[in-house]
């Protein structure tokens, strides 16, 4: 009898309530932090959805699905990976910050 395995898309539309629940939770103090440092605002698409942390004028978009941007949230990104992902702006204003655990990962 043939096992019939869950999809990627399954499994990710699945795990997307706990993961937009953490994306929620990161961002709060991911806002706090922007504020606290005069950042300009960061607006965080992923899945569909966008959040805007800070006070606009808006700095930075990423782009991403919403299981990388929980990834880079938790600091389990390296610093050159965030770099490379989908940015309008400079993320170089934000990358410093992005973690909810202190700086990014050099390298994997």
């Amino acid at each position: 009898m043939e096992q019939l395995l869950p999809t990627a898309s399954a499994r990710a539309a699945r795990a997307a309530p706990e993961l937009s629940l953490a994306v929620a939770g990161y961002s709060f103090s991911l806002d706090n932090r922007i504020r606290q440092l005069g950042l300009p605002a960061l607006v965080l698409d992923h899945g569909g959805k966008g959040h805007q942390l800070g006070d606009a004028p808006v700095g930075a978009t990423l782009a991403a699905d919403t299981g990388a941007v929980v990834r880079v949230l938790a600091g389990r990104t390296p610093r050159a990976e965030v770099l490379a992902l989908d940015w309008t702006g400079d993320p170089s204003l934000y990358v410093d910050v992005l973690s909810e655990y202190g700086p990014l990962p050099r390298s994997s």
